[in-house]
């Protein structure tokens, strides 16, 4: 069985982005929901490179990526792991954590239905979430949408603000 390839090329500087991330230019849009004293945890955080690039922007907040796949997690350590600000989780969420988050940020396309309830329930009361889930529609939400480009495509994807 063949392995499917980690890298996609997509962005405007043709650098390599593992399948499936944020790419850095959603910082546009998700940073301008960074207070100044929020933790911010990415749940799914794959290769760690736009939790990464937060953490670079706001060197001041506490960051968190929770990775379960071993070899996003580990392409996350070798090119983020040397980040400060950044702390990098090998696990399923959720996780034992040295912060508590105030805003999380989950890609509800790599989880089934059952599992982002179950995240959704172990964040602490009061934090704030940003998904692209379908599931999660159904819960409090407000009108704020982002618009963030991932590696999928070079299609916008829209995120939800909630909670």
């Amino acid at each position: 069985m063949k392995k499917r390839s980690l890298y996609k090329r997509y962005d405007r500087k043709n650098v390599d982005q593992l399948y499936g991330e944020l790419l850095t230019e959603a910082w546009e849009e998700f940073g301008r929901l960074v207070g100044k004293d929020d933790v911010i945890i990415d749940i799914g955080s794959g290769g760690a490179d736009f939790i990464a690039h937060g953490a670079k922007l706001f060197p001041d907040n506490k960051f968190i990526g929770v990775e379960y796949v071993d070899h996003r997690y580990d392409y996350a350590l070798e090119h983020n792991g040397d980040i400060p600000n950044l702390t990098l989780i090998h696990d399923r969420y959720p996780c034992k954590i040295p912060h508590k988050p105030t805003l999380a940020l989950i890609h509800g396309c790599a989880f089934s239905d059952d599992c982002i309830e179950k995240i959704y329930k172990h964040l602490p009361k009061g934090c704030r979430v940003v998904h692209n889930n379908l599931t999660m529609l159904g819960l409090q939400q407000t009108e704020h949408k982002l618009r963030m480009r991932t590696s999928y495509s070079k299609k916008v994807h829209f995120y939800l603000f909630t909670k």
